[in-house]
C-alpha cells in the first residue's frame, strides 16, 4: 500500500514539473503578469508538495525501520520457542531419548525430507539403514531400503521413531492421533458396512433357499397332482377296458343266449314236428285198428269222486 501511494505521488510530481516547465517555456515567448502569476503558483505547489513528500517517506523509513527491528525480536522469540519447543518434545519422548543434534547426526536429518541415512529409535537404536517413507496409514510408518540384491521393507509405529524423524517428515503426534481416530471411525464403518452387507447377502441367500423351496414344493406338487392325475387316467383306462370286457361279455352271452334260444327253438320245432308226426302215426294206426264195441262204466258215488280224484 506504501509502495503505491510513493509511486502515485511521484506520478502526481513528475506531472506538476512538466507543468511548471510548460508554463516557464511559454511564459519566455510571451511573458504577461498572468503567466508570472500562474508560474509563481505552481512552483510553490511543488515545493509543498515536495515537502509533504519528504515528511512522508521520512516517516515511512522510520515506519520501516520499526517494522524490522519487530521482525528481527520476533524471530528470536520463534528461534527460542522452537528451542524449547524441542527440548520440551524430546522430555516427552520415551526415557533415554537422545537430544536434537545427536539425533540429526545420526538420521542425516537436516530438513523437511522422506529420506534417512539411519531410522533410528528415541534411544537412536538403529531401526534401518538407507531407510525411504513409501507410506503412512494412522500410525503405521512404511520405511523400504534400496538394497544391491534386495528391498528391506520396515513397519514402524510412530512412537517408535525418535522424534527428528516426524520433524522430518512433518508430522506431529496431535495430527497422527486425529488421524488414527478418523481411521478407528473409518474402520468401524467398515465393519458396519461389511456386517450390513453380510446381513444383507444371508437375507439374498436365505429368500433364494425359500424361493428355491417354494419352487421345489411347488415341482413337487406338480409332479403328485401330476401322478395323481396319471392314475386317474390309469384308472379310467382300466375301468373303460373292464367296461369294454364286460360289454364284450355281455355281447357273447347275448349271442350264446340268441344261439341257445336259436337250439331250443330248432329243438321246439323238431318236437313239434315228432309229436305231430307221432300223432299221424297213432291217427294212422288207429285207422287201421278195427274198432272195439264200448262198455258202459258205472257212475261212482260223488264223495267218492270228490275225495278220490281220477289221475
Amino acid at each position: 500500500m506504501n509502495l503505491a501511494r510513493l509511486s502515485s505521488i511521484g506520478a502526481t510530481l513528475a506531472a506538476l514539473v512538466f507543468m511548471a516547465l510548460w508554463l516557464f517555456e511559454r511564459s519566455q515567448h510571451s511573458p504577461t503578469p498572468d503567466t508570472h502569476r500562474s508560474l509563481k503558483a505552481l512552483t510553490l505547489n511543488v515545493a509543498a508538495m515536495q515537502s509533504a513528500h519528504e515528511r512522508e517517506v521520512a516517516d515511512l523509513k522510520e515506519k520501516l525501520h520499526l517494522t524490522t527491528a519487530q521482525f528481527n525480536e520476533t524471530s528470536l522469540d520463534l528461534r527460542n520457542a522452537q528451542a524449547r519447543l524441542d527440548k520440551l518434545e524430546f522430555k516427552s519422548g520415551p526415557r533415554g531419548t537422545i537430544g536434537r543434534e545427536e539425533a540429526m547426526a545420526l538420521s542425516g536429518a537436516t530438513g523437511l525430507t522422506n529420506r534417512f541415512a539411519n531410522l533410528i529409535e528415541p534411544d537412536g537404536t538403529l531401526i534401518l539403514a538407507n531407510a525411504e517413507l513409501s507410506k503412512r496409514i494412522g500410525e503405521k510408518l512404511y520405511f523400504k531400503s534400496e538394497g544391491d540384491k534386495k528391498t528391506l521393507r520396515k513397519t514402524v509405529h510412530v512412537d517408535k521413531v525418535h522424534p527428528i524423524v516426524l520433524q522430518a517428515l512433518d508430522l506431529d503426534r496431535e495430527t497422527i492421533a486425529k488421524e488414527q481416530e478418523v481411521l478407528i471411525e473409518l474402520a468401524k464403518a467398515r465393519q458396519l458396512a461389511s456386517a450390513a452387507k453380510n446381513r444383507q447377502a444371508q437375507e439374498f441367500y436365505r429368500t433364494q433357499a425359500l424361493k428355491k423351496r417354494a419352487r421345489e414344493a411347488a415341482a413337487e406338487k406338480e409332479r403328485q397332482l401330476l401322478q395323481l392325475e396319471q392314475e386317474r387316467m390309469r384308472q379310467q383306462t382300466i375301468l373303460a377296458q373292464q367296461e369294454m370286457r364286460q360289454q364284450q361279455e355281455r355281447a357273447r352271452a347275448s349271442q350264446q343266449l340268441q344261439y341257445n334260444q336259436q337250439i331250443i327253438e330248432q329243438m321246439r320245432i323238431q318236437a313239434q314236428v315228432e309229436i305231430a308226426r307221432q300223432n299221424a302215426t297213432v291217427l294212422q294206426n288207429r285207422q287201421n285198428v278195427p274198432q272195439l264195441p264200448t262198455v258202459p262204466v258205472p257212475p261212482q258215488p260223488r264223495s267218492l269222486a270228490a275225495s278220490d280224484p281220477q289221475p
